[in-house]
């Protein structure tokens, strides 16, 4: 049985992971900085990973990975707690990486999940294509996996990057209100349309949060190569999405102009290849969007 840290193991990925990796047979040590675990079932400790030092008492030698996924998001809020997100994003990932450099090569295998929003944007991204931060949290996340390379390089520290674009869907009950499907779900459940910026055609790659766990259990594995690696998906305009979502429960959607601030970090279309990914774990089985809301989605 393999055992496995989940640092953030409350949020969104993370109580899908560790939810994803203990039906696979993992034991499970979760991380955060709330009271009270959301899963019952495995052992949690509270942790804030912005104190200074948090990562020296930890026994992490006795893991086969740690998945790091703490962290505050949000373009736009980053930018108005910037000091906040640069001590969690940054300085939480830091004091892990400088426990683990003492032990060096025999670390565990550290986990990272990024974002779309590291890229300039285009379709058919590769993780070479270029990168250009337009929100501190960006910039949090450039950071957050250069450091993962720098520690790789000197003490031989295995690590995956795992670049997302847009993750979707519940496993764990409950109303759903995750991210941009999570909010046209809100919308509709308020009788409210669903609102769209623009015309609605802003295009993106969609990664179901069954494909995305399984993803990463697999990249935890010693004999996938360190690295930074896109998830893929598949890809939908936003006036898409919400016309599944509205044909499936019902309901409306209306256009709003893009707000300014919101322009100004926007990237456009941006489409992941994930052939590297795919290769490296032999992965073909990403879910269209309207296969998953036939049986993972509710409006709760």
């Amino acid at each position: 049985m393999k055992q496995v840290a989940v640092i953030g193991g409350n949020g969104y990925l993370g109580a899908h992971l560790c939810l994803h990796l203990i039906e696979h047979g993992a034991e499970c040590d979760v991380y955060d900085i709330h009271e009270k675990p959301i899963l019952a079932n495995c052992w949690y400790e509270q942790l804030d990973v912005s104190c200074p030092g948090y990562a020296q008492g930890m026994d992490l030698a006795k893991y086969d990975v740690i998945y790091f996924l703490s962290g505050l998001t949000g373009p736009e809020r980053s930018f108005i707690e910037a000091e906040k997100f640069l001590s969690v994003n940054e300085s939480g990932l830091l004091a892990i990486c400088r426990k683990l450099s003492e032990l060096g090569k025999d670390a565990p295998k550290i986990v990272f999940p990024s974002s779309r929003l590291v890229y300039k944007g285009g379709m058919r991204v590769n993780e070479t294509d270029e990168l250009a931060a337009r929100s501190v949290y960006a910039a949090n996340k450039i950071a957050g996996e250069n450091l993962l390379s720098a520690y790789h390089y000197r003490y031989g520290l295995p690590y995956a990057v795992l670049r997302i674009c847009v993750p979707y869907g519940n496993l764990t009950g409950g109303a759903y209100s995750y991210g941009t499907v999570g909010f046209f779900l809100k919308y509709l459940r308020e009788n409210r349309p669903i609102t769209l910026y623009g015309d609605g055609s802003s295009r993106k790659t969609y990664t179901f949060i069954g494909d995305l766990c399984e993803i990463a259990e697999k990249v935890g594995e010693r004999d996938v190569a360190s690295g930074v690696y896109n998830v893929g998906g598949y890809d939908y305009s936003l006036k898409e999405i919400a016309s599944i979502l509205i044909d499936t429960f019902g309901g409306s959607m209306e256009f709003v102009p893009w707000p300014e601030a919101v322009l100004r970090m926007e990237m456009g279309d941006i489409s992941l290849d994930s052939s590297k990914l795919d290769s490296a774990i032999r992965f073909r089985g990403y879910k269209r969007f309207e296969d998953v809301v036939k049986t993972h989605l509710t409006l709760g």
